[in-house]
């Protein structure tokens, strides 16, 4: 991460001001145009650029796995790592393991197609983009493409999934920064309407509101960042810790993320059709349910709590 530099003069007094806080770094030129690092020391002044690790010939910072040899990978070496670097790629490749399909096997039932010591990373049953996956205790366990999520396993990075470079997150997307500082991948863009759909009511009815909106050539969620404080209808992200006690939904028709509860909702026949009531949800929220599933005058329908019972989504 870049370090906020201060260039002001103290009015009056003619005496500089430190240029950097110690400790921190920033990405210096190197020759051949690779980046390095350079160390903010205790006096605020920043040091000599450093261009490479010592005995190992590697570029200090990486910007894509192009600008490092093979064996490496190009990424945060560690989880208090400031900025990326070229690590031994350590991660099993084995026939079978990570970015193999195994949807179809999912879906009907058959032998699984991942190697021995991987599953599939199916979160829903018949899911086409399912791949196998290991578990893991860092990202440098898994491929640059995935990350170890909060359960210790290698997830496949999507929208809002934690990087550190343009090229962890796909083709179409790219590494960003939220309001918060976070940097997250995003889908590239360049208008709202390239961003994620939102979701429709069971006639087919849009929502009014976006969820994403295309923000510096970027989707980025619409309350300007990745995770909020867990409280319902707050952003989250998925694999991570963000919900707390609540838990985190990834609609898997739109993607869109928010932190939710399980809850229940009376439906009572009148004429015309089931009319709800009596939700289990904290005011302000109601019991999404999808179709009735009732059985005579009324019955308790199972949902989970969203902005509006007719809407799977918290911008309704």
């Amino acid at each position: 991460m870049k370090a906020l530099v201060v260039l002001a003069l103290l009015a009056g007094c003619g005496t500089d001001v430190p240029t950097c806080v110690p400790g921190s770094q920033q990405e210096c030129g190197c020759p051949g145009g690779v980046m390095g690092a350079q160390a903010c020391a205790a006096d605020g002044t920043f040091g000599a650029c450093a261009c490479s690790f010592p005995d190992a010939g590697l570029p200090a910072t990486c910007s894509s796995q192009h600008d490092c040899p093979t064996g490496y990978a190009c990424g945060l070496a560690s989880a208090t790592a400031g900025m990326a670097t070229c690590y031994p790629i350590t991660y099993d490749t084995s026939a079978g393991g990570f970015g193999t399909s195994c949807g179809v096997a999912s879906c009907t039932g058959s032998a699984s197609p991942c190697a021995s010591g991987f599953s599939c990373n199916n979160d829903q049953k018949c899911d086409p983009t399912a791949t196998c996956t290991h578990a893991c205790s860092g990202d440098t366990d898994c491929p640059p493409t995935m990350f170890c999520d909060d359960t210790q396993t290698c997830r496949t990075r999507g929208a809002c999934s934690p990087c550190a470079i343009d090229d962890q997150c796909g083709p179409d997307a790219r590494c960003a920064t939220d309001t918060t500082g976070t940097k997250f991948c995003g889908k590239t863009c360049a208008a709202d309407s390239d961003c994620p759909l939102p979701a429709t009511d069971v006639n087919g009815v849009a929502t009014a509101s976006r969820f994403e909106r295309c923000i510096g050539g970027v989707c980025r969620p619409t309350s300007g960042a990745c995770h909020g404080d867990g409280s319902l209808c707050t952003w989250c992200r998925s694999g991570m810790s963000d919900c707390g006690t609540n838990m985190c939904f990834d609609d898997f028709d739109t993607h869109e993320h928010w932190c939710t509860q399980s809850c229940t909702i009376t439906l009572t026949y009148m004429t015309g059709g089931y009319v709800p009531s009596d939700d289990t949800c904290p005011t302000g929220f109601t019991c999404f349910y999808g179709f009735p599933d009732c059985v005579g005058q009324s019955c308790s329908q199972p949902g989970i709590c969203t902005k509006s019972y007719q809407f799977l989504s918290c911008y309704p």
